[in-house]
């Protein structure tokens, strides 16, 4: 049987993965925005054979919300929050968050991963033009700029970022209670466009591709170059705060 010391422990806060995970992590980074380049270059190259394959799977998916309306409610649920209005609002709010109790390391990282991914996005967009799934009227510029998804783009850039500073941020365990929350908002947004009949399918993967790229090469420059890391001083005093098993 475990018994511990009389001690009262302290705030038990997430590690940081060690500096060197910096380099698996900038490789896979690199692997999937190249992907996501490939991706790019064969929807630019072949758009309506690309449609036509599509076509059939957001067909289905399509149909499916359409016959189950919580399906369809969901997708407009997890899509409000990746909105680019609503975007507007919430990145600067993390942003001056972070500022306001010290944390610019952090906020140098979520400013990089968020507006770094959103010019990354729109300059994709309207490099390719490609036109909307044939479910909705879509008019003006938003008819064009159907790859990738923007949405799905912001919930790995935005809000799968979100969750990351609340895992590392807050102590243990709200870090993982909340920050499991944007981590499912950030995932969903890509099904909730195929759900809603916004974006072909290619785009949501395109998407996972380019901003998981994105976020692991921006994740990857953090903990090389940016991420706090603990004095001995520090590492004596939290082993010695935190509870040791005896017996």
């Amino acid at each position: 049987m475990l018994c511990y010391t009389g001690r009262v422990a302290a705030p038990r806060m997430r590690p940081l993965p060690a500096r060197r995970t910096a380099i698996p992590l900038a490789s896979v980074g690199a692997v999937l925005l190249i992907a996501g380049l490939l991706l790019t270059w064969a929807v630019a190259a072949g758009e309506s054979a690309m449609n036509a394959r599509d076509l059939v799977i957001n067909t289905w998916i399509r149909d499916l919300a359409i016959q189950w309306p919580f399906l369809d409610a969901l997708g407009n649920f997890f899509s409000w929050f990746a909105d680019s209005d609503r975007n507007f609002f919430t990145i600067p709010i993390v942003i001056v968050t972070l500022l306001v109790f010290r944390q610019w390391r952090w906020a140098i990282f979520f400013v990089v991963a968020s507006e770094g991914g959103f010019l990354l996005s729109n300059v994709i967009k309207h490099l390719v033009g490609r036109e909307r799934p044939p479910f909705l009227d879509f008019t003006g510029d938003a008819l064009y700029t159907s790859f990738p998804s923007g949405h799905t783009f912001s919930g790995i850039t935005v809000w799968v970022s979100i969750s990351l500073l609340l895992f590392y941020l807050l102590p243990r365990p709200w870090s993982t209670v909340l920050g499991c929350v944007p981590l499912v908002i950030g995932l969903m947004n890509g099904p909730s466009r195929l759900l809603l009949g916004k974006h072909w399918i290619s785009d949501v993967v395109g998407s996972w591709l380019l901003a998981g790229g994105w976020l692991l090469l921006t994740w990857a420059a953090f903990l090389w170059f940016l991420a706090p890391r603990s004095s001995p001083e520090q590492l004596r005093a939290r082993r010695d705060s935190n509870p040791q098993p005896t017996g």
